[in-house]
């Protein structure tokens, strides 16, 4: 996968972001977790989408890497 190098720097602060989430998310109870699974549709909720968005921009930086 081609980024350009500016574009692979921002995309390094969103990973950056991501991993803030998910350490924060972790650091919530366990009743809150399934308070927020519940809220939303499973595949919808916040705690899927940080994991999901998470595990996506690791997968294109690791794509990035190996392009170059």
């Amino acid at each position: 996968m081609k980024i350009k190098e500016n574009d692979t720097v921002r995309l390094k602060e969103i990973n950056e972001h991501f991993e803030a989430l998910e350490a924060i998310m972790s650091k919530l109870s366990p009743e809150t977790l399934d308070a927020l699974n519940a809220f939303h549709d499973e595949s919808f909720s916040i705690p899927y989408c940080v994991k999901w968005g998470a595990t996506g921009i690791a997968e294109i930086l690791e794509a990035v890497k190996s392009e170059n």
